[in-house]
């Protein structure tokens, strides 16, 4: 079991950086627009938009991996959430920052489920339930530490 974990340490780094830059955009973003001067039902709005980015990367995903396959899928949308991270920071435009968090949103669930596409794949019938049960201590934890 534990030479499977270790097998699996570079997907579970991975995920770890990911979901600790979620966390930290999940403090940050809300203070920089208190700090704009957005109103608190406008940054309520933008914040909410991640969770629309969620829904859409559940149902879509499975079909662009079908297209393009795990890798790139899983490449692309860590560049993607990237980049809307980073754009939200060069433009103040709410309409922006909305659709940025849609796509954060799409990236983050597109991710995790790759990850687990080949957690589940990696893992026998025995070990199946520590190994997604590892992969979630340690998104959480890094969602922890992030915030």
């Amino acid at each position: 079991m534990i030479a499977t974990l270790l097998s699996l340490f570079s997907l579970f780094l991975s995920g770890f950086v990911i979901m600790l830059a979620n966390g930290l955009t999940n403090i940050l973003v809300p203070s920089r627009l208190s700090f704009e001067g957005v109103s608190a039902d406008n940054i309520g709005l933008i914040m909410s938009m991640f969770s629309i980015g969620l829904l859409i990367g559940g149902l879509f995903t499975r079909r662009l991996i079908y297209r393009v396959g795990h890798i790139r899928v899983y490449a692309a949308c860590a560049a993607a959430a990237a980049f809307a991270i980073l754009s939200c920071y060069l433009w103040m435009n709410e309409w922006l920052w909305a659709a940025m968090r849609v796509l954060t949103g799409f990236c983050i669930a597109s991710t995790n489920i790759v990850a687990d596409g080949w957690l589940s794949e990696r893992a026998t019938s025995s070990t199946r339930a520590r190994i997604l049960a590892a992969n979630q201590i340690v998104i959480l934890l890094a969602m922890f530490i992030g915030s």
